[in-house]
């Protein structure tokens, strides 16, 4: 029998983030932040950010980058400059996945956070989660996120999607 939708979400935490180039061809590999340099194929980029043309944080290259990107690239809005965006179904998806979301969209803070009600949304069978470091140094804007993560993660287990979480402490963790 043959296995339903599997997606690999990759973050930029650098321990983990390249194991995604090792993924067959048929795991659609989902992308966000400075992946793009480290990916050797990307099949959906996620830029959630309001201000996704504004000066941020990102290489010089990035707005290249995304311009040129022949992959659909999630964005809050439609973005005229760059050709394949597409916008995050936002609505959609917190009307489907639940009351708390419908009345709050709190937990999506980060983009991986975004890519995971997105999936879970979509139906996928199964989910990997790399370049997320699932231990984050206390103060920084990822501890405040993770919570965001863990919440989508048990989501999708919820919903009986398989989640694998690769970890450089704990390689092949089901979550």
């Amino acid at each position: 029998m043959p296995m339903g939708r599997h997606i690999a979400i990759v973050g930029n935490y650098s321990l983990t983030r390249a194991w995604a180039n090792d993924l067959p061809p048929d795991v659609e590999i989902w992308g966000c932040s400075e992946t793009y340099r480290y990916l050797d194929r990307i099949d959906r980029w996620f830029e959630i950010h309001e201000d996704t043309m504004a000066e941020m944080e990102y290489p010089a290259d990035y707005y290249e980058w995304l311009t040129e990107s022949k992959a659909p690239v999630y964005t809050v809005w439609r973005e005229p400059n760059i050709p394949s965006s597409v916008p995050y179904p936002l609505e959609r998806i917190l009307d489907a996945l639940g009351d708390y979301l419908s009345t709050s969209p709190a937990y999506l803070t980060c983009s991986p956070a975004y890519m995971l009600a997105l999936a879970i949304y979509e139906g996928v069978e199964q989910i990997e989660l790399f370049g997320i470091n699932f231990q984050p140094d206390e103060g920084t804007r990822y501890a405040e996120t993770i919570s965001c993560i863990h919440y989508f993660v048990g989501m999708a287990r919820g919903k009986g999607i398989s989640v694998l979480v690769h970890s450089p402490i704990r390689e092949g963790v089901v979550a």
